[in-house]
């Protein structure tokens, strides 16, 4: 076993069903099992737990939420009279007021023991991190390892670049989710960029025995996700093949939309998200995934390791990192609903097709088993700490 250190993990939060708290469970758990000291730190709570609910028992690392409550929303509008009104204010006030109490809470945590390693899953956590004064986060002292868990892409298009770039300076590590990506953020600026796989939680025992007519998404119902594409995919293949069914797993901000055209469908169902979605994918023999922009999906992930038929889209170096074209899945061009419709029409046809298919994404997904990579981790901890 290696040196046992304190680990503190930190996330926006530490409930919710995501792919970033998922593997802040997945790795806090497995690594207080191995006999670190390790906790898990949210900033906000959400309405629905789900971290440390993913395993048999209880958790064996600690759990931390900072604040009693969300942020209040900030008031949109960017003009001169919205951000001089009396109650524009006093909602910046109220968020700072409570960014505050959250980054005390955060420094009072750090010092009630030994100085460690901090792991920031997402770049808000980190920004907090940046604000505890030095007495009670001394760097010189603790280690920091930032994580980013979208793609190098969806950073570059959006905001979140600029501000790792900021707050990812001059952390020890920065871990991508690919080589390719890994690239990308040092030619961005930080040179300290490594690849780390994100675990799969469970290693299904059996694969799944493919004789099942269910096609499946696991996902939230949100604009990047791409429900409204798969169902529109849907809609031109389901009288081909009246013996298969799609079944949605997810809710999100499109959950009205997708349930309008699931009405206009047949063979669609759609249910509430699982936690675990083993027995889900065990009971499917496609996995499909229309996302416009994703990480390195752990859905994805998962439905490869349950030997199952994976028709994805293009849409990051990581899913590309993960499916490689009429080997181990099919990739089709994101945001494409007649692309995608005709790969599953074909993998929906060929039953030799879906098992060869599934048979070679279970073995290409052998390295993200869950012991492997705690001792990936595991020496990422003890080089950080050198």
């Amino acid at each position: 076993m290696s040196q046992r250190r304190r680990v503190v993990f930190m996330a926006n939060n530490i409930q919710e069903l995501g792919g970033a708290q998922r593997v802040v469970d997945t790795l806090a758990q497995g690594l207080a099992e191995r006999g670190h000291d390790v906790t898990a730190v949210g900033i906000v709570p959400v309405q629905d737990g789900f971290l440390g609910q993913s395993h048999e028992g209880a958790a064996s690392y600690r759990q931390v939420t900072l604040l009693d409550q969300p942020l209040p929303p900030p008031i949109p509008g960017s003009g001169m009279r919205t951000r001089l009104g009396r109650a524009f204010r006093a909602r910046q006030a109220d968020r700072q007021r409570m960014r505050d109490d959250a980054v005390a809470k955060l420094g009072e945590l750090l010092t009630d023991g030994p100085p460690g390693i901090v792991v920031t899953a997402q770049v808000w956590a980190m920004e907090h991190l940046r604000e505890v004064p030095k007495r009670q986060f001394d760097p010189r002292a603790w280690r920091t390892i930032g994580q980013y868990h979208a793609s190098y892409r969806a950073a570059a298009t959006g905001r979140d670049l600029i501000r790792l770039q900021r707050s990812y300076a001059e952390v020890d590590v920065v871990t991508a989710l690919c080589d390719e990506d890994r690239r990308a953020f040092i030619a961005a600026g930080l040179p300290h960029t490594i690849t780390m796989t994100n675990p799969i939680a469970h290693w299904p025992a059996v694969q799944a025995a493919g004789n099942s007519q269910k096609v499946v998404f696991l996902g939230r119902l949100a604009v990047e996700k791409g429900p409204l594409v798969l169902l529109d995919a849907w809609s031109r293949i389901a009288t081909k093949h009246p013996e298969w069914e799609l079944i949605i797993y997810g809710t999100g901000p499109q959950a009205e939309q997708v349930a309008g055209r699931v009405a206009e469908l047949t063979r669609v169902r759609v249910m509430d998200p699982v936690a675990d979605p083993e027995a889900a994918l065990q009971a499917a023999a496609v996995h499909v995934l229309p996302s416009l922009s994703e990480g390195s999906p752990l859905a994805l992930v998962e439905a490869m390791a349950t030997g199952l038929a994976c028709v994805a889209t293009d849409c990051s170096a990581g899913v590309r990192d993960l499916v490689k074209p009429d080997v181990n899945g099919v990739l089709v061009r994101a945001g494409d609903p007649v692309r995608l419709a005709e790969a599953l029409d074909v993998v929906l046809r060929d039953t030799q097709l879906r098992n060869g298919l599934g048979d070679a994404a279970r073995r290409s997904v052998e390295d993200r088993k869950l012991e492997v990579t705690l001792d990936r981790w595991e020496r990422l901890l003890a080089e950080v700490w050198r």
